[in-house]
């Protein structure tokens, strides 16, 4: 008897760690891994005498069931996101958990030979509380599962059961862990971006990683239908549109439609960019290319800069994340595609410029110089081969991760890296003459 409650504690341990993580995570697998654990533990806590808990494993399987029917919903206009307890709730919860705790405390005392029937039935009432408040993705859940685990220590230990009372040790330090971490998922998911030039390549794949995290995005372009397609996939209450072309003045009057609508972002990404081989040296593609890239990045981020300068959004522990996509291709002057790298050039050294502008001007605004390498986009010409080619889903995860960070200079990959700092030794003489360089 006492080898076969040894075994049903390791797998118990080893599921309860399992959910815990994947719990930790926001995982929506937490709830099947929730539906064996109760099978495991129901037996346990029988052969223990710990009735209550028992019980409460036939309303974990229920509740697992319910779960996981509210987070499989992926429309994100409707998804269940991580938030706080509605101060409403607060009192009904309480008057619940009181309602149950005498509930189960009632028929312990009268139906079981339970030694603990406050401790058990008060755990257990507030275990049903807590993995409601779960199903819900409310943040202080947490808080209530740290109490539980609290008490469920030296309830098991006094019961017999050490090794399930020093996986609720772990449970008890985990929980705080898990509501710093959602706490600061809250955060995430009240954050705001707008993607300048998001209808196609590393933009649009960018927004779409954002809106799936969390973010209310504003996304524009020159071509409408793509943005109402986006619009469309993932819903009006997450996405807000404007098309724009960032060559004409009125590309500003865009950007303060989406600025009225969205109010105040937590970034700004300038992906907007053409560039092209052009040995022939066509005036039209040069001026378009210089247009494009270096006329309209100045417009929207002097533009964004100015409405940061005047906004009371903003503070020393607020800052607007301004990020533009350059390239390596600004490292030096390319022959194949002049107007291209000397544009990428400009970029760098421009946002170096507003870095320093922002110091002495006291703009609380920080800047992150994004220089992918070679990435499938439509940019590429299809008909030549490219070396370390990234793809976008790739691209945009990189870009992601050194935001995060803040990062000044965003590079990737590690190999584009050591590359740029090769490249960057090459004396401009010797540089100037390698008619080789093609790409």
């Amino acid at each position: 008897m006492e080898t076969f409650k040894l075994v049903l504690q390791i797998v118990g341990v080893a599921l309860g760690l399992w959910y815990l993580w994947l719990e930790y995570r926001a995982n929506i697998w937490l709830w099947l891994v929730g539906l064996v654990m109760p099978m495991v533990n129901g037996v346990l806590y029988a052969m223990s005498g710990l009735y209550a808990d028992m019980g409460m494993n036939i309303y974990y399987i229920i509740a697992g069931l319910y779960g996981w029917i509210v987070w499989s919903n992926q429309r994100p206009e409707k998804k269940v996101s991580i938030g706080h307890t509605p101060r409403s709730y607060i009192l009904p919860l309480l008057g619940a958990t009181l309602a149950i705790w005498g509930l189960i405390w009632w028929v312990l005392v009268s139906f079981t030979d339970s030694t603990v029937p406050v401790l058990d039935s008060l755990t257990t009432a507030l275990s049903i509380v807590a993995t409601w408040m779960l199903a819900q993705k409310y943040v202080e859940q947490w808080l209530v599962w740290l109490v539980v685990d609290a008490i469920t220590v030296g309830l098991y230990i006094y019961k017999g059961i050490p090794i399930t009372a020093s996986l609720y040790g772990l449970y008890t330090l985990l929980a705080w862990a898990g509501y710093r971490r959602w706490l600061r998922q809250t955060e995430v998911c009240n954050r705001k971006a707008i993607i300048v030039g998001a209808t196609s390549g590393i933009g649009q794949e960018v927004a779409s990683r954002l809106v799936q995290e969390g973010w209310t995005v504003g996304i524009t372009g020159r071509r409408t239908e793509a943005l109402e397609a986006f619009r469309a996939q993932y819903g009006s209450k997450v996405v807000h549109t404007a098309t724009m072309d960032v060559t004409k003045p009125s590309a500003t009057e865009a950007l303060d439609t989406l600025l009225g609508e969205m109010g105040a972002p937590d970034l700004l990404l300038y992906a907007s960019g053409v560039g092209r081989q052009n040995p022939e040296l066509d005036e039209s593609i040069e001026l378009r290319t210089v247009q494009t890239n270096c006329e309209g990045m100045v417009r929207i981020v002097d533009h964004f800069l100015n409405y940061v300068k005047s906004s009371e959004e903003y503070a020393s522990k607020h800052k607007a994340h301004i990020a533009v996509i350059t390239s390596v291709a600004g490292t030096a002057g390319m022959g194949s595609a002049p107007a291209y790298s000397a544009s990428k050039r400009m970029q760098s050294t421009y946002i170096s410029a507003l870095v320093q502008h922002c110091r002495m001007q006291g703009i609380h605004a920080r800047f992150s110089d994004i220089r992918p390498g070679f990435v499938d986009t439509a940019i590429l010409n299809p008909e030549k081969h490219y070396p370390i080619l990234m793809s976008r889903d790739k691209a945009a995860r990189c870009i992601l991760r050194g935001l995060r960070r803040h990062q000044r200079i965003i590079t990737f990959d590690w190999r584009f890296r050591l590359i740029v700092a090769f490249w960057r030794a090459i004396p401009r003489c010797i540089w100037e003459r390698l008619t080789f360089i093609k790409n």
